[in-house]
């Protein structure tokens, strides 16, 4: 699916042919996008199912009905390439998500999700070996202390070697020998073959959904990352849940547990001013994160009102909602979609947090003035 109202206007579309491909949105005076193809990404020789990007936003994961999971990546900032394999199983694939930079969990036509992990060292801090069993599933690490020429005759991998270098030459029987992951985990719970996987923005959770033909099996249970444990089972489908995401919500609450989490012991937002000082960093943190997200909101509602401003009010105190306000000013917060269109100016309501009461019951009315509103 392509999202022409990104600030970068990019975006990339998997295609059934197994072939991942990318564009650069372009529009006309009537905003009408056009994403020319780019590079593609070619190595699978099934249908592309499913594909999940990695928090930091460098590596493409994507599963396919050739039974392998690849990782694509541009390290060059000129080329997108296969960059690791980090799974190859007996089989089909049907779902995929990252957990963390270097945690990602699939399912498969099996009940069981598979967790796996490349951050795992040995005792000297080299990366763990690893190798497929000929008649098993799951990636397994070889045992400490077996030789080096013992566990190439296991047929045993290691992912030493820097596959992200930009002047790294990648063979295929690198990306198939030596870019193997560990599996960790073994997640056991749904009653039939698993069809959608997620986890949130945060990576402490992951949700899962299994075919189904009736609502007992179309439960959607909830996973802690930390513990690998189920936590929760949502029920209310009838059939098989066949799409799930776990929307960030940088919103007064977040903002507040975040703070909670910081050590801060503030029971409610009317408290915050107390932390404006003592957690600047952390706020001044979350406020970019949640600059992202409104931005991307902003982009989307210029492009269908042309507002003459955009104002910015809610229970916040004013000097969050003035760093949001900052943050959604910069140029790089808007799509180049919008070129055409006059960018609104950014304001903050004078009302403050007493925006949220009054709004409860009237609509407040902003008059612009020359350099701000009254």
């Amino acid at each position: 699916m392509w999202n022409a109202v990104l600030p970068d206007s990019r975006g990339r579309c998997l295609g059934e042919d197994g072939e991942t491909d990318d564009g650069r949105g372009e529009s006309d005076a009537d905003l009408v996008h056009f994403l020319p193809s780019g590079p593609c990404c070619c190595g699978h020789t099934g249908p592309v199912v499913d594909s999940s990007w990695s928090p930091d936003g460098s590596t493409l994961c994507t599963i396919s009905a050739d039974q392998t999971c690849r990782l694509w990546g541009n390290p060059d900032g000129r080329c997108w390439r296969e960059v690791g394999r980090p799974q190859v199983h007996g089989h089909d694939f049907s779902c995929v998500t990252f957990v963390s930079n270097d945690v990602y969990v699939s399912g498969s036509e099996e009940k069981v999700l598979r967790v796996f992990e490349n951050s795992l060292t040995d005792e000297r801090g080299a990366r763990v070996r690893v190798k497929l069993p000929a008649l098993g599933l799951s990636n397994v690490v070889c045992q400490d202390g077996a030789g080096t020429e013992e566990m190439e005759k296991e047929g045993a991998t290691s992912a030493e070697g820097d596959f992200n270098n930009a002047h790294a030459s990648i063979t295929e029987e690198d990306l198939s020998q030596n870019t193997l992951w560990p599996e960790i985990r073994k997640l056991y719970g749904h009653g039939n073959d698993l069809h959608r996987v997620t986890a949130d923005p945060k990576g402490r959770f992951v949700a899962s959904s299994s075919r189904a033909q009736e609502p007992l099996s179309a439960a959607i249970i909830v996973w802690d990352t930390e513990t690998w444990t189920e936590v929760a089972r949502c029920a209310g489908h009838d059939l098989t849940v066949t799409c799930m995401d776990c929307m960030a919500r940088d919103d007064g609450i977040d903002l507040l547990a975040t703070l909670r989490d910081a050590g801060a012991g503030i029971p409610s937002l009317f408290e915050l001013d107390a932390c404006l000082e003592t957690h600047a960093g952390i706020i001044s943190a979350w406020a970019e994160r949640a600059g992202n997200q409104l931005g991307a909101a902003a982009n989307t509602g210029v492009a269908w009102l042309d507002p003459g401003a955009v104002i910015l009010s809610g229970s916040l105190p004013r000097q969050v909602l003035e760093a949001l306000g900052q943050h959604l000013q910069q140029p790089a917060r808007w799509s180049s979609a919008l070129d055409s269109l006059r960018l609104p100016q950014v304001h903050v309501s004078r009302l403050g947090g007493s925006a949220v009461s009054v709004g409860a019951a009237l609509l407040p009315i902003h008059q612009l003035g020359a350099d701000a509103i009254v």
